[in-house]
């Protein structure tokens, strides 16, 4: 990873901030962009980052014409987090990640990374391996990143490109968001209370 440039989305998430440290101390040439609106100097101050309309190719063209073509791109920007049944998960972040990935691929881009989420095998319960499809029912969150990356590995293959596909299980770390399972119980353990939790009847290996 030493000397690549690596554009990233999402950076200023729960997994984007520690990304972006060890990618710098990888010696990365990072940029970060976000597709939510910025204040009227046009970046934000962590991590600098930039903004882009990731559904409208010709702003991605543009960014690519004017900053170079990156390495790596690791698309990790997903709205609705907190909201697994929304409808944005099916349209706007679905139609996001395909305009980004696939213009990405047509300005140059050889690798594209994007992280999506062990919600997308469903019910399945056991060892898993990364070719089983889901089981049982599936959030809109889970539907979303699957289409995406169907989509991603299909471009990437006529293209001959690079589409790598991350499905983090849950992951615990600094800036944990509060209401989360296992962050709750510590932080309940550390301050010596009896955590709330609901009737526990979900489970995973």
């Amino acid at each position: 990873m030493k000397d690549k440039v690596v554009w990233l989305t999402g950076s200023r998430g729960f997994i984007g901030r520690p990304l972006v440290s060890a990618l710098k101390q990888n010696s990365c040439e990072i940029r970060c962009f976000t597709n939510r609106p910025l204040d009227e100097s046009g970046k934000d101050q962590e991590n600098d980052c930039q903004y882009m309309d990731y559904s409208n190719s010709a702003r991605i063209k543009e960014r690519v014409e004017n900053s170079g073509v990156p390495d790596i791109l690791i698309h990790m920007g997903w709205g609705g987090m907190t909201d697994p049944g929304s409808k944005v998960h099916l349209e706007e972040n679905v139609e996001e990640g395909k305009a980004l990935l696939n213009t990405a691929f047509e300005c140059g881009v050889d690798k594209f990374v994007f992280i999506g989420s062990m919600n997308e095998y469903g019910g399945r319960t056991g060892a898993l391996s990364e070719d089983m499809g889901p089981e049982g029912r599936l959030t809109n969150y889970a539907k979303g990143k699957i289409e995406v990356a169907k989509y991603g590995f299909q471009r990437a293959k006529e293209l001959g490109k690079v589409f790598i596909h991350v499905r983090p299980f849950y992951v615990f770390g600094p800036g944990q968001r509060p209401g989360s399972l296992i962050n709750d119980v510590y932080c309940s353990f550390k301050k010596g209370d009896v955590p709330e939790l609901g009737p526990c009847e979900q489970f995973r290996d």
